[in-house]
C-alpha cells in the first residue's frame, strides 16, 4: 500500500510540473488572441474562432488555441471571444489581457 501510494504521489508531482511547464511555455510564446499562432492578432485570428464556433469541417480547435482564444476568460469560445479579438485588431479596445474597466469592453460585458 506505501508502493501505490509513493507511485500516486510521484504521477501526481510529474502532472503538476508538466502543467506549470505548459502554462509557462504558452504564457512566454504566445500572444493572447494569436490563435492562429502566426506571431501577430489579426482578423485571420477572428475568423478562425468564427469557423470553430460555427462547426465547419476541420475547424476543431487545439487545446492550445482554446486557450489563446478565450480572450474574455469565461472558459467558453464563442462569437464574443471573436468580437473582442476584432474590437483590439480595430484599435477598439488596447489590451486582450484582461476583461473590464476598458473603454470598449463594455459593448460585450
Amino acid at each position: 500500500m506505501k508502493k501505490i501510494n509513493k507511485i500516486s504521489a510521484v504521477v501526481l508531482s510529474l502532472a503538476v510540473i508538466a502543467g506549470v511547464l505548459f502554462t509557462n511555455a504558452f504564457a512566454a510564446g504566445t500572444k493572447m488572441g494569436d490563435v492562429d499562432f502566426s506571431g501577430t492578432v489579426d482578423v485571420e485570428d477572428a475568423l478562425v474562432v468564427l469557423r470553430a464556433v460555427a462547426g465547419q469541417d476541420g475547424a476543431a480547435l487545439t487545446a492550445e488555441q482554446r486557450t489563446a482564444a478565450d480572450v474574455t476568460y469565461d472558459g467558453t469560445i464563442n462569437s464574443v471571444d471573436a468580437l473582442r479579438i476584432l474590437l483590439y485588431v480595430s484599435g477598439q479596445i488596447s489590451t486582450l489581457d484582461a476583461v473590464g474597466g476598458e473603454e470598449g469592453d463594455d459593448i460585450i460585458l
